[in-house]
C-alpha cells in the first residue's frame, strides 16, 4: 500500500474521530474525562510526572511548555490534589445540560467563569522521559529473556508460551499507552478549542454583552471565526467551520444579564442579525404607538428600515433587499402598518409568519417540514367580505405536522368541504408559525383575535379551536 495514502487516509479518520468528540454532550465528556483519569495508568504517569496537568491559556509551540520562571511556573499549574478531589460536581442552569459557565466581567475583560474544572485542563505528556522509561522497560525484559552467552553458563531457555506472553505484555503496554496519549490529546484539544472559540465571542461581541441590546450584537459568521481561529497556535491543528458548528450548536452559556444562550447565537450571519434587529425595530416600534411616543404616521418605511441598519451593524441595503426580508419574516407594509392600531387587531404585530407560498403540493414540499405549529389558507388575490371588513384568510389550523396538514387539505379525501371547494375554484396560498409547544393555545389566541378584528370567525373554520 502506499504510504502517502495511508497517511492520508489516517489522517482523515483521526478527524473524523474529532469531529465526534466535540459533538459529545456535556454530561458525557465529563464522564469520559472522569474514566480516562481513573486507569491505573494514567494514576502511574501522573505519578511518575510523565503527564502533567496544566491550565488552559499558557502559551505552548508545538506542544513544547515555554520557558518561565520558577515562581511564574507555580502560578500557572494546577493544584493536582485540587482538580483530582471531586472535579466532576457541576452546578447546570436548570434549563440545560450543556452550559459551560457564566460570563461576567473581570477588571474591565470579559471572561467566562467555567462551571466545571475539567474544562480548563490541558495534558501535556513528556515524551523525552516517557520514550526513555519505554526502551529501559524494553531493555530489561531482553536481559530477563536472553542473557549474554558465556561459556561456562548456558542461555536460559523459556518456552514459546512464556515468550509469546512476555511479547503481548510489552505490545499491550505500548497500545493502552498509546490510546491513553490519544484520549488525553482530544480532551486537551476540545479545551483549547472551546476556550479560542470563547475568548473570540467575548472579543467580537462585548458591546452587546455591556448593554444586552440586540442592536449591538454584530454579524460573525461561523465561517469567519474558523478563519480567526486557524491564526490562533494554541490550538494546536487547522480549524474549520465543521469543527466550529459540531461544538457551538450544543454549548450554551449564561450572559451577564442571567439568560441562558447558546454559542450560535452569538455567531450570525448577515442575514440573521438584519432580521433579529429589523424584529426588534417593529417590536419597539409597536411599543411607542401604543404609548403615545409615536404617532401611526410615523411607522418605518423600507429607506428609514435600510438608513437604520446602516447605522447599527454597518450594512447598506437595497430597499428591494429590506422589502425581501420583511416579507419572509411576515411583517407587513407600511400602509399596513400604519392602519393597524393595537395589537389586539389581527394577527398582531408580535405575530412572525413566514413568507407566503402557494398552496400547491411542490410549494408545500419545498417550504415546510414535518414540524408543529401554527398555519393559515388565505386566497391569493381576491377578498372574503366579514361583518366588519375584507381580509383574504378563509381557514386558521394548527398541528404537529404543518406539512402533513397541508398536503391533506389538497386530497380528495379531505374532510374539509369548504376548504376543498375554495381551492378549486380560487388560487390559494398559505403561510405559517413554527411552534415547538402551544401551538394549540396559539391557534386559539389567533381564531379570537380575528373574530374581534373582522366581526366573524374565518369562512372555512367549523368550530372554535
Amino acid at each position: 500500500m502506499n504510504p502517502l495514502k495511508s497517511n492520508k487516509n489516517g489522517k482523515l479518520i483521526g478527524r473524523i474521530i474529532l469531529g465526534n468528540f466535540l459533538s459529545l454532550p456535556f454530561p458525557k465528556l465529563l464522564r469520559y474525562i472522569r474514566d480516562v483519569e481513573s486507569t491505573k495508568l494514567f494514576q502511574n504517569l501522573l505519578a511518575q510526572k510523565m503527564i502533567t496537568i496544566l491550565r488552559i491559556g499558557e502559551q505552548y509551540e508545538r506542544g513544547t511548555r515555554a520557558k518561565a520562571s520558577p515562581k511564574q511556573d507555580a502560578a500557572k499549574r494546577w493544584n493536582e490534589k485540587e482538580l483530582l478531589e471531586n472535579p466532576y460536581s457541576v452546578h447546570h442552569h436548570p434549563q440545560s445540560k450543556d452550559c459551560l459557565g457564566r460570563i461576567h466581567n473581570r477588571k474591565g475583560k470579559w471572561v467566562l467563569q467555567y462551571s466545571n474544572p475539567c474544562l480548563m485542563k490541558n495534558y501535556q505528556v513528556s515524551r523525552v522521559m516517557f520514550n526513555a522509561s519505554c526502551r529501559a522497560a524494553q531493555t530489561r525484559n531482553k536481559k530477563y529473556a536472553c542473557p549474554p552467552k558465556t561459556p561456562d553458563i548456558a542461555p536460559i531457555q523459556l518456552d514459546d508460551k512464556q515468550q509469546q506472553r512476555k511479547n503481548l505484555n510489552c505490545n499491550d503496554m505500548k497500545l493502552e499507552t498509546k490510546r491513553l496519549c490519544h484520549r488525553l490529546r482530544r480532551i486537551s484539544t476540545r479545551n483549547r478549542l472551546t476556550d479560542a472559540v470563547i475568548r473570540a465571542i467575548l472579543n467580537i461581541q462585548s458591546e452587546y454583552l455591556k448593554t444586552g441590546d440586540i442592536l449591538q450584537l454584530k454579524p460573525f459568521s461561523q465561517k469567519a471565526l474558523a478563519s480567526t481561529l486557524r491564526q490562533n497556535r494554541e490550538i494546536g491543528f487547522k480549524t474549520d467551520i465543521s469543527c466550529v458548528s459540531r461544538l457551538v450548536n450544543t454549548l450554551s452559556v449564561l450572559s451577564p444579564m442571567g439568560e441562558l444562550l447558546t454559542l450560535k447565537f452569538f455567531l450570525p450571519s448577515r442575514k440573521s442579525i438584519t432580521k433579529l434587529v429589523l424584529e426588534e425595530l417593529f417590536s419597539r416600534e409597536q411599543t411607542e404607538i401604543e404609548t403615545g411616543a409615536r404617532q401611526r404616521h410615523e411607522a418605518y418605511r423600507d429607506h428609514e428600515l435600510r438608513e437604520v441598519l446602516q447605522k447599527y451593524i454597518g450594512i447598506v441595503y437595497s430597499t428591494a433587499s429590506i422589502k425581501k426580508y420583511r416579507q419572509e419574516m411576515g411583517m407587513p407594509s407600511w400602509t399596513k402598518r400604519y392602519t393597524q392600531r393595537t395589537r389586539s387587531t389581527y394577527p398582531g404585530i408580535s405575530v412572525r409568519f413566514s413568507q407566503e407560498y402557494l398552496l400547491t403540493p411542490a410549494s408545500i414540499r419545498q417550504t415546510t417540514s414535518s414540524i408543529a405549529g401554527v398555519y393559515e389558507l388565505r386566497l391569493s388575490s381576491t377578498e372574503l367580505e366579514y361583518p366588519k371588513c375584507r381580509s383574504r384568510v378563509f381557514y386558521i389550523g394548527s398541528g404537529t405536522n404543518i406539512r402533513k396538514r397541508l398536503v391533506d387539505h389538497l386530497s380528495r379525501n379531505g374532510k374539509n368541504r369548504k376548504i376543498r371547494d375554495f381551492i378549486n375554484a380560487h388560487p390559494c396560498s398559505f403561510q405559517f408559525i413554527r411552534l415547538k409547544k402551544d401551538w394549540r393555545t396559539e391557534e386559539k389566541r389567533l381564531y379570537d383575535l380575528f373574530i374581534e378584528t373582522f366581526g366573524s370567525s374565518p369562512a372555512c373554520n367549523k368550530i372554535s379551536p
